[in-house]
């Protein structure tokens, strides 16, 4: 799977890990679906937990990320892309 989005997506995971070398998997698959624009609810199914698990995953990732509240955690991982 992440070779493939890398191919489609120009490298987004390599740059991800790159720039966050301590990132997870699960933090990593977070990121992609994010990317993809899917919502809470909709990644929860797909990463096997509860949507609280999805909004806990996210907001650990924002605070090691240490972005400030003001910057919108989509926005970011969508421009890292770019």
């Amino acid at each position: 799977f992440e070779e493939n989005f890398d191919i489609v997506n120009d490298k987004y995971l390599k740059r991800l890990q790159e720039r966050f070398p301590w990132i997870s998997d699960s933090e990593k698959r977070l990121c992609v679906y994010i990317r993809m624009g899917l919502l809470n609810k909709e990644m929860a199914p797909l990463m096997n937990i509860t949507v609280r698990g999805v909004e806990m995953i996210r907001y650990r990732m924002r605070k090691k990320m240490e972005l400030p509240p003001e910057i919108d955690l989509e926005l970011f991982l969508k421009d890292l892309g770019v």
